[in-house]
């Protein structure tokens, strides 16, 4: 499974699992800032987490496991597969996935350029009392949008003025454009996802309890304060991607004005959110694992499995790779002995093993023989962490290019800074095979 759809199924998985305990949890408390910060923290999570999750030391268990002896001695096998003529189905259903997200961020970037055109289009004007502003168009709502406090001219000269503008001041204050833009950027690249939008809403409607609530604590008078909201509803709306004085239900928000704050110790039921996601990073960590081409594969045939297993034996590889044992020991390797460290390549040998699996591609020669095979690499890790001396091993597979391709993308390793292995506490080069299956499915 390629590692990009593994990531998209992740964060898919995560806004489901993640939003569905906050609708539970959440309720109809006042807990207004938490729950918006809930939502934001579910947004960052669901991205970072297909990165939390490739941590090596999951335990992985298949029935396709190579046995502990080679798993001590030699780094697991990478399989490569291909199907003759199929997969073609997934390509086009990605190219109308990322062409539709294209066509939301697109119409999001048009979005922001025409708000930011409209709000340049409007004159500044600064009152007596130190306000600084821009003037709309008579019959429009307010809105803010980042540091710009866009009001009408009926507003300046109104007696609700400083009810609106301590309204429209904390959202500025808060940042809230920036949340919605956000927002809007995770619609765009998960527009399947319907938890995606119906956070945005949610978070839309936060921002105003919000707003609502900091703007009524600051000395405005509650029954003004709501007239001034039923006086907006009449007006038309500017921009969509900014936040509007008046754009969620009137009587949800008046109901919030009037509604008694919840208790804090209330607040603790959040707190279950903290076992959901650990148990989300440790099931995400192991299905990505388990569902990423870079490991033995346990969707493999039994039979290949042990068929692989008995060519990759340890006598096999070096009798492949080195013609007499004086030749091995003129290469200046330490063969890994039961205790030795052996070397790590950035991330662990499950990074490394998607890496080789992501390059790699099935050779066409052998693609069109309907060939297939197991080619052992060898290379060496040398003492300051540097892979050379790289070598295919199994002149069996070389009339079909696999040798070549496996040789081919190995050798990469050369660009990458291992942990170097170690024997008696001392860094020293050692020998490394890696088994590469080729596979037709």
């Amino acid at each position: 499974m390629n590692t990009l759809l593994v990531s998209f199924v992740l964060i898919h998985a995560v806004w489901l699992l993640g939003y569905a305990t906050y609708r539970l949890l959440a309720g109809r408390d006042t807990f207004f800032r938490l729950r918006r910060k809930l939502l934001l923290g579910l947004s960052l999570a669901a991205v970072a987490f297909p990165l939390l999750s490739q941590w090596e030391g999951l335990p992985v268990t298949t029935d396709g496991a190579l046995p502990e002896a080679l798993a001590t001695r030699w780094l697991p096998a990478v399989v490569v597969g291909a199907r003759s003529g199929g997969g073609q189905w997934f390509h086009g259903l990605a190219c109308v996935y990322f062409g539709v997200s294209l066509l939301l961020l697109l119409r999001l970037a048009v979005q922001a350029v025409a708000t930011l055109r409209y709000i340049r289009r409007c004159p500044v004007v600064r009152t007596a009392d130190g306000l600084t502003c821009r003037v709309l168009p008579e019959g429009t709502q307010p809105f803010s949008f980042f540091h710009s406090l866009c009001l009408p001219e009926e507003v300046l000269t109104s007696p609700r003025r400083e009810a609106i503008v301590r309204h429209e001041q904390v959202h500025m204050r808060l940042g809230h454009s920036g949340d919605i833009v956000w927002m809007l950027l995770q619609c765009a690249l998960l527009w399947p996802n319907p938890c995606v939008w119906l956070a945005l809403c949610e978070l839309r409607k936060l921002h105003e309890f919000e707003a609502d609530r900091e703007a009524l604590s600051a000395s405005v008078n509650r029954q003004d304060y709501q007239l001034a909201l039923l006086v907006q509803s009449r007006h038309s709306v500017a921009t969509n991607l900014c936040n509007n004085f008046n754009v969620s239900p009137l009587k949800e928000r008046i109901h919030m004005m009037n509604k008694t704050r919840t208790r804090r110790a209330a607040a603790l039921k959040y707190a279950l959110l903290a076992p959901v996601a650990a148990a989300l990073l440790v099931c995400g960590g192991t299905l990505r694992a388990a569902a990423t081409e870079a490991l033995p594969s346990a969707a493999m045939p039994q039979s290949v499995v042990k068929k692989a297993q008995a060519k990759a034996t340890p006598s096999a590889v070096r009798r492949a790779a080195y013609k007499s044992p004086q030749k091995a020991k003129a290469n200046g390797t330490v063969k890994p002995r039961k205790g030795d460290v052996l070397p790590q390549y950035p991330g662990g040998n499950i990074a490394m093993q998607r890496f080789i699996a992501e390059n790699l591609r099935y050779p066409k020669a052998a693609l069109d023989a309907k060939a297939e095979g197991m080619v052992t690499v060898f290379f060496t890790v040398t003492a300051e962490g540097k892979a050379c001396n790289f070598k295919a091993g199994d002149p069996r597979t070389s009339n079909h290019g696999m040798n070549a391709e496996a040789l081919r993308v190995v050798s990469l390793l050369k660009d990458k800074q291992f942990t170097p292995g170690r024997q008696n506490g001392k860094a020293v080069d050692m020998q490394m095979a890696l088994p590469v299956l080729f596979k037709l499915q």
